[in-house]
């Protein structure tokens, strides 16, 4: 990523303010009484503040920094970042340096003030590179865009602060808040549905369930011999299992309800869905993503952690003023899955319906791991 030629400034700030109001009257001071010990301590102040401002402008001149970030983070996580800085300087290197950003949001979401803890270090030597780590927590989901980084420094007196801002662009995906689901809960709240347990099927595999009989064959393990069955036979009889299916779960987001007016319960339905998407993954489900009434396709069936990221950057994104309120229901998926529909609506919408769950926001308090 490119970086912009660098800005730089100086500031007062309360340290050196007070130290410059101070020198003026000790100024002030000296040329009235003119006596040798003022004059002397006068001079000594104002090479302070010149030395201060020589010293710092110096080593900022020489500075070089590059920002480095993970694609994704997660809201209400504080996410690392880290610097490359590097000195370019021949003789002086960089002393006492502290490194913040400047935010903005895209995607029609707010930028957010996100608080930071900066990142420091003490000193970088002449030619040499260190790397500086801070820490940026964001609290709500959105495409964050990282555009100027400011270093400042008031080495060596703390009198004035000298800063110096580059602008590299950095975009992070900031996903929805997950929390962990309670297995149990959630199992019981798609009892009677079927697809949440392991299924048998037609072939024979490696799942737990019979698949039926047949002749022993050579390399065939002892253990899976039915020694009762094969006493009746002419011949060894072997027991063959059946393969299984994982669990498939289509997850439809509904956000249209007058309820989507308030923004705090449309995030925690987001919030719900990204958790349940989080759940799904973390136990090797089949699972997918369909939000109703945006203009994004559904993403399909399938498994795994980058699965899981594609999905949650879909909701990262979303934007709710672009949720059309139509009355058309969901097109479905054209493999079997189970389909968990979240919405706005009360807990007296919760429905099922043979492959369908309905879950609203009073069942996501329900289903928090921890949960009373």
């Amino acid at each position: 990523m490119r970086v912009s030629a660098p800005r730089r400034r100086y500031h007062w700030h309360p340290p050196g303010v007070l130290f410059l109001l101070m020198t003026v009257l000790v100024g002030a001071a000296a040329i009235q009484r003119g006596e040798n010990l003022l004059v002397w301590i006068f001079a000594t102040a104002l090479s302070w503040i010149v030395v201060s401002g020589v010293v710092s402008g110096a080593m900022m001149m020489a500075l070089e920094v590059r920002r480095i970030v993970p694609p994704h983070a997660q809201a209400g996580t504080p996410m690392r970042v880290k610097y490359r800085v590097r000195s370019r300087g021949r003789v002086f290197g960089l002393f006492s340096l502290s490194i913040t950003e400047r935010t903005s949001g895209l995607s029609g979401l707010p930028g957010l003030s996100c608080p930071m803890e900066p990142a420091r270090f003490v000193h970088c030597g002449p030619g040499e590179s260190v790397i500086a780590e801070g820490t940026l927590r964001i609290d709500e989901r959105q495409r964050l865009l990282l555009t100027t980084i400011r270093c400042q420094a008031a080495f060596p007196f703390g009198l004035i602060l000298k800063s110096v801002e580059f602008t590299q662009e950095s975009a992070v995906i900031v996903h929805p808040r997950v929390v962990p689901i309670d297995d149990r809960m959630f199992r019981r709240a798609i009892a009677g549905t079927g697809p949440h347990a392991v299924r048998r099927v037609g072939r024979p595999g490696w799942g737990d369930d019979l698949h039926g009989l047949r002749e022993f064959r050579a390399g065939d393990p002892l253990r899976s011999v039915a020694w009762k069955r094969s006493a009746r036979a002419d011949g060894l009889l072997v027991i063959e299992r059946a393969a299984a299916t994982s669990t498939r779960m289509m997850l439809v987001l509904d956000l249209r309800h007058p309820d989507r007016g308030d923004p705090a319960r449309a995030e925690e339905a987001i919030s719900f869905a990204a958790s349940l998407l989080a759940h799904a993954e973390s136990h090797g489900w089949l699972f997918g993503l369909e939000i109703v009434g945006a203009e994004e396709a559904p993403v399909g069936l399938l498994r795994g952690r980058g699965h899981l990221i594609r999905c949650l950057d879909e909701l990262s994104v979303l934007d709710l003023s672009s949720i059309v309120d139509d009355h058309r229901t969901s097109a479905g998926s054209s493999s079997p899955a189970h389909r968990v529909w979240v919405t706005l609506g009360d807990a007296s919408l919760r429905r099922q319906s043979g492959w369908r769950t309905t879950l609203s926001l009073t069942d996501f308090a329900a289903l928090r791991k921890g949960a009373v």
